[in-house]
């Protein structure tokens, strides 16, 4: 079988998550990341020095988000009309406010007057915590061939670019303090840009909600069907389990803890046996940001899930009313088409992913060989839309880099993918935007990737 996209994209929080097949005789994989959390992950990870890795994958993309149309033509930002709400995967957003370039602040704390044109012009803008997910978007008018990139202060090369006037699409950016910056380039003096800021808007959506209604279980995500779940209660003591029928091989296990008690710590059981455990970092929200599945595990049987949490990894069970957790199953995407030399969507690669609240679907594989190093370029220089690129290759341990004609160096990272299946990976990966050429490299120091090469799995974005 070969290797899959949930092989690659391994999610690690602060503290990681502990995979071992324990008493179930089966190799553990961590699976991909859907998240809308991304931002807030990689937000969390820069300022504690600490990979929130998401696979060596996510390697490449650039970002075109789901697009809202505008409700009427009475609200106008920078000179374009805005949508008033707009439709993430994770619910409806309305518009809540606007920031002008103008009125943001250079990144040395200080404002002041954009009077002559810069070849490079930086400003930075934050949005505080808030009590629901916020998202964001891009507006401009007269760049007259000039771009305009949002970017979180310590992430990667961007979340969305303008290379002319218009929006650019929504990209969800949690409810946790947000500090954006925006970097013009060829930008003249007199034209028009903005921040728009939404908030999610809708009070329910189709999901499993945990008793106090601050997580839920989406009932689909990225293509995977939600088969049970089960979150912890109010009242007794921090755990919570379910059962559920089919296949190891083909589900995915999501698990969600938060909590304010210091050292609180999860553990995820499948069958008795360990499958994972962490610290309770999770964030108020949708609790999906990606999973375990087992490996050579096909047979469709009953099975039983369980989370305990505890204080500490050996503790006592903490009470219940301390700690919102839950754990829930979700089946592959049906999709199981041939894609390319063995590898196929659905069991082996993901159809639909998720990414900062857009939706994405694979869209084609490109192989990649080379004795020393295997490289691919991709143009995006030209491409109004954006491409997210997720790295497969057979075994061994690699260096990842992705450097744009533009931007330079801007993504890097390392991963290990041994015999058993099981991942290591570095730093978390970002988005590459439009408007530019990267070209995408992985190195094989040591004689790694001796086997099969590999490939870039290409997403589009879903323009809805």
């Amino acid at each position: 079988m070969s290797p899959t996209i949930d092989d690659l994209r391994a999610t690690l929080d602060q503290r990681g998550h502990d995979v071992d097949a324990g008493g179930v005789d089966v190799h553990a994989r961590l699976s991909g990341v859907r998240h809308r959390v991304a931002a807030a992950r990689r937000r969390r990870a820069a300022a504690v020095s600490t990979a929130a890795a998401v696979v060596l994958a996510g390697v490449l993309s650039v970002g075109v988000l789901t697009r809202g149309a505008p409700v009427d033509d009475g609200l106008v930002v920078a000179g374009q009309d805005v949508a008033e709400q707009v439709s993430l995967p994770l619910g409806e957003y309305a518009y809540q406010r606007s920031v002008d370039l103008d009125d943001m602040e250079d990144p040395n704390g200080v404002v002041r007057d954009r009077t002559v044109a810069e070849e490079l012009l930086r400003r930075q803008v934050t949005l505080p915590r808030a009590g629901v997910d916020q998202a964001v978007a891009l507006v401009a008018s007269g760049l007259d061939g000039g771009t305009v990139t949002l970017r979180t202060l310590y992430g990667g090369p961007g979340l969305v670019r303008l290379t002319e006037d218009g929006t650019t699409p929504v990209a969800s950016v949690g409810t946790g303090r947000t500090d954006l910056v925006l970097v013009l380039r060829d930008v003249p003096a007199d034209a028009e840009v903005a921040l728009v800021v939404y908030d999610r808007s809708d009070t329910r959506i189709d999901a499993l909600y945990a008793p106090d209604g601050s997580a839920w279980f989406r009932d689909e995500v990225g293509g995977r069907t939600r088969l049970a779940g089960a979150f912890t209660p109010t009242e007794g003591r921090a755990t919570a389990s379910l059962t559920f029928t089919g296949a190891l091989g083909s589900t995915l296990i999501s698990d969600y803890c938060r909590s304010d008690v210091k050292g609180a710590y999860a553990t995820v059981l499948v069958d008795g046996g360990l499958s994972s455990s962490g610290g309770c970092v999770g964030e108020a929200g949708d609790a999906f940001i990606g999973g375990v599945t087992f490996t050579s595990q096909d047979k469709v049987t009953e099975h039983t899930l369980e989370i305990r949490v505890t204080r500490g990894e050996d503790g006592p069970l903490l009470d219940a009313s301390q700690v919102v957790a839950g754990v829930a199953g979700y089946a592959a995407d049906p999709d199981d088409t041939v894609l390319s030399d063995g590898t196929r969507s659905g069991d082996d690669v993901d159809a639909r992913i998720e990414v900062d609240g857009r939706a994405w679907v694979l869209e084609q594989v490109v192989e990649l060989s080379g004795r020393d190093s295997l490289t691919a370029d991709i143009d995006l220089t030209e491409e109004p839309d954006a491409r997210y690129v997720d790295v497969t290759y057979a075994r061994g341990r690699t260096t990842l880099k992705a450097v744009g004609s533009v931007s330079g160096r801007a993504l890097s990272g390392r991963a290990t993918h041994v015999a058993s299946g099981g991942w290591m990976t570095g730093q978390m990966s970002g988005v590459l935007l439009q408007g530019e050429r990267w070209q995408v490299t992985l190195a094989r120091p040591q004689g790694a990737l001796e086997e099969g090469g590999g490939a870039l799995l290409v997403y589009a974005p879903v323009d809805e």
